[in-house]
């Protein structure tokens, strides 16, 4: 079976006792037929939460979510903010709480910024990065810090379905709160992933500065030379 679990305790800086429940895939493609095999770890104490952790399917997380029922409280963990609480039983912890996790260290990780005009590839060459990345670098993010509505999902579509219905249904638009809330996700993945890939879409903005500088790199993709230098 492609999905195994990993068990472990800990504390948030309140003194919240919680388990994470790691979630590793052994194989790139896992398939719903195997949820019946599939046997939660010994030793999970339902006295306290579980915060689950890991890529994996939403159908997984549907799954798990259900199994782990009996437990006080279960959480998905969002590396941009925590554990955020799905279903409780108890008073102490309330659903929409977010459960802080504490990074192993200080130190922060690189954060690579994809910039240039558009049509030039960029998001294209930020999927196309982090999956060759991924199959070796487990422990990395790409970040769409953009609201054109282009994401992972337009990229893996099939061949009959056009991205362009998908983008449009999902396109956003800049507020006061859109980058700096990004750049406080950057600094808080660069806290627990090796490499962080920020994509920020084809516009020069002086309000993408947070951005800038929450990452350590940035990489110029542009076709056309003489837009090179804008983005410097």
């Amino acid at each position: 079976m492609g999905i195994e679990f990993q068990l472990r305790r800990g504390q948030s800086p309140q003194g919240l006792d919680y388990q994470v429940l790691q979630i590793q895939l052994t194989d790139s493609i896992v398939s719903p037929e195997e949820l019946g095999a599939i046997a939660l770890p010994k030793g999970i104490d339902t006295r306290i939460g579980v915060i689950l952790d890991g890529r994996a399917p939403i159908w997984l997380y549907g799954y798990l979510i259900h199994e782990l029922h009996p437990t006080a409280w279960v959480a998905c963990h969002d590396p941009r903010l925590g554990g955020v609480v799905v279903a409780t039983h108890v008073k102490g912890v309330q659903v929409g709480e977010v459960i802080p996790l504490l990074p192993d260290g200080d130190r922060l990780h690189p954060a690579l910024m994809v910039v240039g005009p558009p049509d030039s590839g960029k998001s294209v060459f930020s999927h196309r990065l982090f999956q060759t990345l991924l199959a070796n670098y487990p422990n990395i993010y790409l970040q769409r810090a953009n609201w054109d509505g282009e994401g992972n999902y337009t990229l893996e579509l099939p061949p009959d379905q056009d991205p362009e219905v998908f983008k449009a249904a999902n396109k956003g638009g800049l507020t006061e709160r859109f980058f700096p809330y990004h750049a406080n996700s950057i600094l808080a993945l660069r806290r627990q992933k090796d490499l962080t890939i920020v994509d920020v879409g084809g516009m020069v903005q002086p309000e993408k500065q947070p951005i800038l500088e929450a990452c350590t790199h940035y990489l110029i993709i542009s076709s056309r030379r003489e837009e090179v230098e804008r983005w410097h």
